[in-house]
């Protein structure tokens, strides 16, 4: 539906004797130019905003990538990452095996594993009160759905 509007507005545009280079200059999270006709300072209405506003609008995407494989969709802070992925990474530049660590508490289909012995059991405590049953990371007292990053 939004891409039928773009196009009638562009149509109209084109009708009117506007330039067919009306589009919205700004950058997507995609990487692609928003096809949005431009309104102010060659920027559609939202992307004016985003652009006055401080917000970045170059597309400035975390880099880091998902447990299912795609990549992030949450807006960059620090150093290309967001902020979770960047606690992530400096947890991985303290302990090279710490992603490895965390993959080892999740089976195949992306879900966390109970611990088999008592001993690698995460210590945090669950909304109800009890212990979590969840298998902590090596080498941590918690599990990744409780570890603070």
């Amino acid at each position: 539906m939004k891409k039928v509007l773009s196009i009638i507005l562009m149509l109209m545009c084109i009708s009117f004797g506007a330039s067919a280079a009306v589009k919205c200059k700004a950058i997507t999270q995609k990487g692609t130019q928003c096809t949005r006709v431009a309104k102010k300072d060659g920027y559609c209405t939202q992307h004016y905003n985003m652009h006055h506003s401080g917000k970045p609008t170059n597309g400035a995407q975390c880099k880091a990538i998902t447990k299912s494989g795609s990549r992030c969709s949450r807006k960059a802070v620090t150093d290309g990452f967001c902020t979770q992925h960047y606690k992530i990474e400096q947890f991985n530049k303290k302990d090279p095996n710490f992603k490895k660590k965390v993959e080892a508490c999740y089976d195949a289909n992306g879900k966390p594993l109970k611990a088999s012995k008592d001993a690698e059991r995460c210590q945090s405590p669950t909304k109800d009160g009890d212990r979590c049953k969840l298998k902590a990371i090596e080498g941590y007292t918690s599990c990744p759905v409780h570890f603070k990053y």
